[in-house]
């Protein structure tokens, strides 16, 4: 039997002929800037064309691909390019356990800020009475 390996994915930023920038995800990088120049791509870009690539990731699978064009997309303009090209000489995250990254041992709800949970004498700390206790007194 024959091993499918995973495809590998691309993100890619490219420059408008407005000078914005356009980030996308893609398994063939120089296909879809084609369909962007024919019209065919992105709503955004059907009105800017030509593009051209300024910068593209190296092969990541599916979800990393998609999770760093979201982390790309939230950098400012200045800063994109640069993020990808970081992102390119980095190599590929390891998958590690959520327990490994906040901590062997903790509890999620441990990491944080604390809330004081004391009662005092007229019911919880600082909340307004629930409706059934607000019933109650009034019977």
């Amino acid at each position: 039997m024959r091993r499918v390996l995973p495809r590998s994915w691309f993100v890619y930023l490219v420059e408008c002929r407005d000078g914005t920038l356009y980030t996308g995800v893609a398994i063939d990088v120089r296909r879809r800037v084609a369909e962007h120049n024919a019209g065919r791509g992105a709503r955004y870009t059907r009105g800017r064309a030509p593009v051209r690539v300024v910068a593209a990731s190296r092969a990541l699978d599916k979800r990393a691909a998609y999770r760093l064009e979201w982390a790309v997309k939230r950098q400012p303009a200045r800063a994109k390019a640069a993020a990808l090209r970081a992102r390119r000489a980095r190599p590929a995250p390891t998958k590690t356990r959520v327990a490994d990254r906040i901590g062997a041992g903790k509890s999620r709800r441990s990491i944080g800020p604390q809330r004081d949970h004391r009662i005092d004498e007229g019911g919880a700390a600082g909340r307004q009475p629930g409706r059934r206790q607000r019933d109650a007194e009034h019977e």
